[in-house]
């Protein structure tokens, strides 16, 4: 190895730079890098792991005994234009976790999701292998630290991918930026509270309006409601639909630039499935 590799600025610079091209072959550049020499390995996973989406690299970690990969259903994509998403969801491969997670299991995960600083959690563009609910309930019930992805600064996701109860994970006090795509099912769902959210600047919720049934209301975003409520201070902020007690928390906020407040008038919505 030439000398000058071994000045850990010249390697970051290095491996930064074979982040750009396409994913595939990043990926491949930067894990053989990382096998190549200790001088390369570090800043190498590093740059691998930066940027991930999905957690399904993170769960393959485990023992193999552990998880389990499930074929999706057969569906006619011709059809798939008026079905839902979970519908659609049904057609793909999904990870499953099959046994018990001993705390121990967990060294070699925790050992890459610390790399990480920006996830994304989506079916959009198409993830291969989607996770199933019962990972994020496996994770929350074994996990041997409060915090998945410690150093996580930029969080990407759609709650319909069974996200909100397990926020706590995945908030941290390095958590700089929450996009969350909140789905129509979970406009009403609360998030856990007790969020470390101190260091959180930029906060972007968006979903489509609903009306309650019963009342022919527009319904609230709860889970943008319970962000807020849990904010000290924020500087970016572009949510819908939110109550009386987040605005009021808002009005105190003197580092706030930037305010997207979307509200909907009930008669320009169709009313909930189920009222």
């Amino acid at each position: 190895m030439h000398p000058a590799l071994a000045t850990p600025e010249l390697a970051q610079l290095i491996c930064e730079k074979l982040q750009e091209p396409e994913p595939v072959c990043r990926e491949g550049t930067l894990a053989s890098l990382a096998v190549t020499c200790r001088a390369l390995r570090e800043p190498a996973l590093d740059a691998l792991w930066r940027t991930q989406r999905g957690i399904q690299n993170i769960i393959k970690c485990l023992p193999s005994h552990l998880w389990e990969l499930r074929e999706g259903l057969n569906t006619d994509p011709e059809l798939e234009w008026h079905m839902t998403l979970r519908e659609i969801k049904k057609g793909w491969p999904s990870l499953h976790i099959i046994g018990t997670i001993q705390p121990g299991d967990w060294t070699v995960p925790l050992s890459y999701s610390r790399r990480i600083k920006t996830l994304f959690i989506s079916p959009f563009p198409a993830q291969i292998q989607v996770p199933d609910v019962t990972v994020f309930e496996a994770i929350a019930s074994t996990l041997p630290t409060p915090l998945f992805f410690p150093k996580l600064r930029s969080l990407h996701c759609r709650t319909d991918e069974g996200l909100l109860p397990y926020m706590n994970l995945f908030l941290g006090t390095r958590m700089e930026f929450v996009h969350l795509d909140i789905a129509g099912d979970d406009f009403n769902d609360p998030v856990p509270s007790g969020l470390a959210l101190q260091s959180l600047k930029r906060l972007h919720a968006r979903g489509l309006f609903r009306l309650d049934g019963p009342t022919g209301s527009v319904l609230l975003c709860r889970p943008a409601c319970d962000l807020i409520k849990q904010l000290d201070q924020i500087e970016d902020l572009s949510v819908p639909n939110v109550d009386r007690e987040a605005l009021e928390r808002l009005a105190r906020f003197t580092s706030l630039k930037a305010l997207d407040l979307e509200y909907a008038r009930p008669e320009f919505l169709e009313p909930a499935a189920d009222g």
